[in-house]
């Protein structure tokens, strides 16, 4: 093809050196940005229709737009076609410029795109982003440009669920900044994105804490209330993660101040999904479900994107309410909640958060007792974690897969497991599950005769659980301690004494589940102890409140012990 090259005109050649910028497809609208105001549109129609009539230039339409792309001969050969300096850097300033425009265009739409082709397309535009970031912070490059650039690719990167790129670009950027751009909403956007990813990435930390901390005093000052309610939500799920489960109400009654002066749908949404989630740790069941119903209303029922910082309250939101829809004693309606979430989760095409979700939903299948669902979701939130770089959400699949062992039946293998899995759940400060991994080390080290090691990380658990105000768990606490006493043959008494102290708050919180396991533990204990019909009156009522469920393992538990009381 060579000789083709020496037929092409001064404009051809000059034309293709400057659409060798592009990385892949580009449109007429970016070429018309990165050529500059020396050529005219037509002229660029004109030279591109006589480059692909040369097979030099390939065409794809996308949607009702056509899409160009250099053949990789013929790029290779423009990139060799020799530009002084001053033209080289201009046009690399035209192509970075053009691609911070795209990314704003793009950043907080993304969830309103396909899940097809057109979704693939934008994708494969990162490539020019990404070159656009290696030339503003190289050795000729702009970097003051690259501070805008890299703060435009912030909102994309995250709903791509491109982490580690976040973490890079976002880090190179704030080191670059100067007395110009401190304190601006380019520092706001790129402390946030460093912010959220590195706790998916490496946990939560003073570093994480601080860079929420400073991007939200920005949005503060600027009057960004957009930005301001996704950094509340950020810290809000910080503090969770970080077992400070007191704190939460107060960063949702910040959001939503913000969602009452604001008509903002995706601001209204996480309001009630931090509210609703707040109340659910302190143990206000009904409250939290009044307010999670609100925000699945929203989500479900708005074409308005939800979609704040990469988060989307869809899946935290839908799988909060399945928690507090199995706590309240409706375990049918929450495994359909939990579909509900994959399904909406997966349509968003965000496989970090997708990943976020099937975690969740572990959670309600491991309350199910159904073990087949829970090692699905198990599997599947592995690996998308693995594929996102999430390290505290692989440390949190490793300790669910040691509870399945353990409910398999290999308990020492379990609860070995579970031990060495704890290790970097602490060093990561990610200790939104490390009550419910205690509760089940404690039962598998039950499992094991060993009592007396279970009852103190029961007992340890129980003091931080009361510090955090992480309330909801107290009454299967304090059941799991009751079954820690009650294998011990001198202490049944102080046994019982759990078992009605927990019977007594899982009726107070409207804990439905919770006061079944109790009531069931405490009616088997009773029975032991020659009080048949005592057992029977403690547990036939509870029993007879529940509607659905009754293939469930808790269900059918108690239902064998109602018939072996007669």
């Amino acid at each position: 093809m060579d000789w083709s090259y020496n037929l092409l005109s001064e404009i051809e050649r000059t034309a293709l050196r400057r659409l060798a910028v592009f990385v892949g497809h580009f449109t007429l609208d970016a070429v018309t940005a990165v050529c500059g105001h020396d050529v005219s549109r037509n002229d660029i129609l004109n030279t591109i229709d006589s480059l692909i009539a040369k097979s030099m230039v390939a065409t794809r339409p996308v949607g009702t737009v056509m899409s160009y792309r250099l053949l990789d001969t013929t790029r290779a050969y423009a990139l060799d076609i020799q530009i002084d300096e001053t033209e080289a850097f201009d046009l690399a300033v035209r192509h970075a410029t053009y691609c911070v425009g795209w990314l704003r265009q793009w950043g907080r739409n993304w969830s309103t795109l396909s899940s097809g082709q057109e979704r693939t397309y934008h994708f494969a535009k990162m490539n020019n982003v990404r070159a656009a970031l290696e030339w503003c912070f190289g050795e000729h490059g702009n970097a003051r440009l690259g501070i805008r650039l890299a703060a435009a690719a912030v909102e994309v990167f995250l709903a791509m669920s491109l982490l580690a790129e976040c973490h890079r670009w976002s880090q190179r950027a704030l080191i670059a900044l100067d007395a110009e751009t401190v304190g601006s909403p380019d520092e706001m956007r790129l402390q946030a994105g460093l912010g959220v990813w590195s706790s998916q990435m490496y946990g939560e930390s003073d570093a994480v804490n601080d860079a929420l901390n400073r991007s939200l005093a920005i949005a503060e000052s600027t009057g960004d209330m957009v930005y301001e309610a996704g950094l509340l939500n950020m810290q809000y799920i910080f503090h969770g993660r970080s077992g400070h489960f007191r704190i939460l109400l107060e960063y949702a009654e910040r959001c939503r101040g913000l969602a009452e002066r604001s008509d903002d749908l995706a601001i209204r949404a996480l309001a009630h999904s931090a509210r609703g989630m707040a109340l659910q740790f302190s143990g206000d069941l009904g409250g939290s479900r009044g307010e999670l119903e609100a925000v699945t209303e929203i989500i479900l029922n708005s074409q308005q994107s939800s979609v704040l910082l990469g988060y989307d309250p869809h899946y935290r939101s839908i799988v909060a309410l399945a928690r507090t829809l199995w706590l309240q004693g409706y375990p049918d309606q929450a495994s359909a909640r939990i579909k509900q979430a994959i399904e909406v989760s997966e349509a968003t095409g965000h496989s970090a958060a997708l990943a976020l979700v099937l975690a969740g939903a572990t959670t309600v299948s491991l309350w199910r007792g159904d073990l087949d669902s829970a090692q699905r979701y198990i599997d599947r939130s592995y690996s998308l974690a693995e594929a996102n770089a999430m390290g505290p959400l692989m440390a949190i699949s490793r300790c669910r897969k040691a509870e399945l062992t353990i409910r398999r039946g290999n308990v020492r293998q379990g609860v070995d497991d579970l031990r060495a899995g704890l290790k970097p759940i602490h060093a990561a400060r990610h200790e939104l599950l490390t009550t419910e991994f205690n509760m089940e080390l404690a039962l598998g080290l039950l499992a094991l005769g060993q009592a007396e090691t279970g009852l103190n990380i029961v007992n340890e658990t129980i003091v931080r659980v009361e510090g955090s105000g992480e309330l909801f768990q107290m009454p299967e606490l304090l059941r799991i301690k009751g079954a820690l006493l009650r294998s011990t043959q001198s202490i049944h008494d102080e046994a019982e004494r759990c078992f009605r102290e927990a019977l007594k708050l899982a009726r107070m919180q409207g804990s439905g589940s919770f006061e079944l396991r109790t009531a069931t533990d405490l009616a088997a204990l009773l029975a032991d102890r020659r009080r048949r019909k005592e057992a029977k009156e403690t547990l036939q009522p509870v029993y007879g409140r529940f509607t659905e469920g009754f293939e469930t393992a808790d269900l059918q538990a108690a239902a064998e012990l109602m018939r072996s009381l007669g």
